[in-house]
């Protein structure tokens, strides 16, 4: 018994050496990917490979902007143009609905 403390680094550490169990991958939902499709988007693996999401073309992409309700997305703020699209990686500035730069975090 007296062993017992002494023995539960080591336990641990080798515990930690174990393989994981695989975890189940993304799941594909039909309906949603018909839905996205029907949309003009495309239905994609995004990063970091956790889910699918429907990624959407917007129409107004590139178009001058000086506010964030100007666009269908967002107003990029070292551009001052509408995005692309809905998916967006990283950090970014954009503009709010005031004309004010803000950061952003997405994924």
């Amino acid at each position: 018994m007296r062993l017992l403390p002494f023995m539960l680094p080591f336990i641990l550490v080798l515990q930690a050496c174990l393989p994981e169990a695989e975890l189940a991958g993304p799941v594909r939902d039909v309906r949603a990917e018909k839905i996205c499709l029907e949309q003009g988007g495309s239905y994609l693996l995004v990063h970091p490979h956790v889910s699918y999401e429907c990624v959407l073309p917007f129409a107004d992409a590139g178009k001058s902007c000086t506010r964030a309700s100007d666009c269908r997305g967002q107003c990029m703020a070292e551009t001052r143009t509408c995005s692309a699209k809905n998916q967006l990686f990283g950090i970014w500035q954009e503009l709010d609905d005031q004309g004010k730069v803000i950061t952003v975090e997405g994924y």
